[in-house]
């Protein structure tokens, strides 16, 4: 039905645009005076599915093992897959249109750059060398791009946690320990897993303590965030630049900048454990995911209150990932969506193994 209006719409523009030809010969005429004619109005663009009330342009991107899964939303058809090897970050680019995939084949981290329309790879520079790993659990969380298109990437050589800074263009490293996690008074070692992106600033995560190295590019000074009282089970950084963390309990607090402590932001109601990265944002939300017997997605509304759980039918294993109106998650072998609006939960693909994770989305 939608590919019979997509077709005939462009036919029903053009016939209300034109007139018929008259049959017969056509009297000369004189050549009329120029005269000034006005300038007609552009033509809107106009997306047939979302006249109808369909689902937005959105191409999820799902890892499990040694594959990633291009899963695009309006009829979760596989547009491509790409092989990996261990460890796998996932990056879409500023402007939508490269995939970029950090892993590691050898002993050191290779980038790689794909086109997000087809799959096919533009860039693969090699093995960067360093003995180091991807400290972040497959999927996300330790890639980011910075507002000057460079590719900054967490790494760990088992005894410190750093970000190194690649060239966005050739994927080529520039800048070695750009930012550097920092221990807390008492603690043993600076520790760090995530990697985010928090306004101007860069936040190296460690949810085992529930701390940040929140640190200034340019030589400004580094700041030691306490995000929750204890373990974390994720954090996310909102528009202005304050970050967000859940606990296991599904308690989630707040870090401002100018406030020398987190406060508490909300809860995510149930009784089941929040998963791993089972927070995410948008410009104006926070949503959390909670397991248990009672799963559920929920947008957590802040001012301390409690949320409204949208049920799910397994309960998410790999993170969250959130478009409004729609969150992303995978439980049980397969990747689903649930709309924030209705509450309604689709499957869009499965077959995966159980440690498949959303490890990115585009909006086309």
């Amino acid at each position: 039905m939608r590919a019979a209006l997509a077709a005939a719409l462009p036919l029903a523009l053009a016939a209300c645009g034109s007139t018929a030809a008259p049959a017969g010969p056509v009297a000369a005429s004189a050549a009329p005076t120029a005269t000034a004619r006005p300038t007609p109005a552009a033509i809107p663009t106009l997306d047939i599915f979302q006249l109808m009330g369909g689902a937005p342009a959105t191409t999820v991107f799902a890892l499990a093992g040694s594959r990633v899964r291009a899963v695009r939303l309006l009829d979760h058809f596989v547009k491509y897959e790409i092989a990996v090897a261990g460890g796998a970050q996932l990056l879409v680019s500023a402007d939508g249109t490269r995939l970029v995939v950090a892993d590691q084949p050898e002993s050191g981290v290779r980038l790689r750059a794909f086109d997000m329309a087809t799959g096919r790879e533009l860039l693969s520079p090699g093995d960067d060398g360093i003995h180091a790993m991807l400290v972040a659990a497959p999927g996300r969380g330790a890639l980011a791009e910075d507002g000057s298109g460079r590719i900054l990437v967490l790494k760990s050589d088992g005894g410190s946690s750093w970000v190194d800074a690649y060239d966005g263009s050739s994927l080529r490293l520039v800048q070695r320990r750009y930012a550097e996690a920092l221990p807390f008074a008492g603690e043993p070692a600076p520790c760090a897993d995530r990697l985010l992106l928090a306004g101007p600033r860069i936040a190296l995560v460690c949810l085992g303590r529930g701390t940040a190295t929140v640190v200034t590019p340019g030589g400004g000074e580094a700041t030691l965030a306490r995000l929750a009282p204890g373990v974390i089970a994720g954090a996310a950084a909102l528009y202005d630049g304050s970050i967000v963390a859940v606990t296991p309990a599904g308690e989630v607090y707040r870090w401002r900048p100018s406030a020398p402590e987190a406060t508490v932001y909300g809860k995510a109601v149930g009784d089941g454990p929040v998963p791993r990265d089972g927070i995410a944002v948008t410009e104006d939300q926070v949503v959390v995911a909670r397991g248990g017997g009672a799963s559920s997605v929920q947008i957590v509304p802040g001012s301390g209150r409690a949320s409204r759980p949208l049920p799910v039918p397994v309960a998410p294993s790999g993170g969250l990932l959130v478009a409004s109106p729609y969150a992303y998650f995978t439980g049980g072998g397969a990747l689903y969506h649930v709309d924030l609006n209705t509450g309604a939960v689709e499957r869009m693909t499965g077959g995966f193994e159980d440690d498949a994770v959303p490890a990115a989305l585009v909006a086309r």
